[in-house]
């Protein structure tokens, strides 16, 4: 190979070096064009303002006869006990309500419980309202789904019960 062939070869090949640095910088910049570019909002600014009223909360319902209304519970934390609670409403002007707490997994009675209430006037629905809470705390399975089942009983003996299904943390 003669030397002028050489210093073609060595120039053809700094070319191409050049030609391959300069398409990385063309796509870098192009893709950092599309990348760093605003993007559109897709949710509507309205101009109007925004009125805010009072709050209307609904009415409780009359009531009419024994019944639960809300079920729950409360953790200990770190622990694996469980305060239940029942909140219930009746007829009845005063007196205590028994709670008898059943808690049940896979059709098996894993414990039990039993907690009074006691009857609180609440003139405004025609009735009275109650809340029952266990005390101690039940100690239950974390991660297991669990039926709580409560049979109400008010004193004129008349009862209902309520379950509501839970897995606790």
């Amino acid at each position: 190979m003669s030397e002028d062939e050489k210093k073609e070869t060595n120039e053809s090949s700094d070319s191409s070096i050049y030609y391959i640095l300069g398409g990385v910088v063309l796509v870098a910049a192009v893709a950092g064009f599309f990348l760093l570019r605003p993007k559109e909002s897709k949710v509507q600014q309205t101009t109007t303002p925004v009125v805010q009223g009072p709050v209307v909360t609904p009415t409780p319902a009359p009531i009419t006869k024994l019944a639960c209304e809300k079920q729950y519970y409360n953790p200990m934390t770190g622990l694996g006990k469980y305060y239940l609670s029942l909140e219930g409403v009746d007829t009845i002007a005063a007196g205590d309500i028994t709670c008898d707490y059943s808690f049940i997994v896979k059709d098996k009675v894993v414990a039990t419980a039993t907690a009074i209430g006691q009857l609180r006037e609440e003139p405004s629905r025609g009735g009275s309202v109650f809340k029952c809470q266990t005390n101690p705390a039940v100690e239950l399975a974390k991660g297991v789904a669990t039926k709580v089942t409560v049979k109400v009983t008010n004193p004129k003996n008349e009862s209902v019960e309520c379950s509501q299904n839970f897995i606790f943390p």
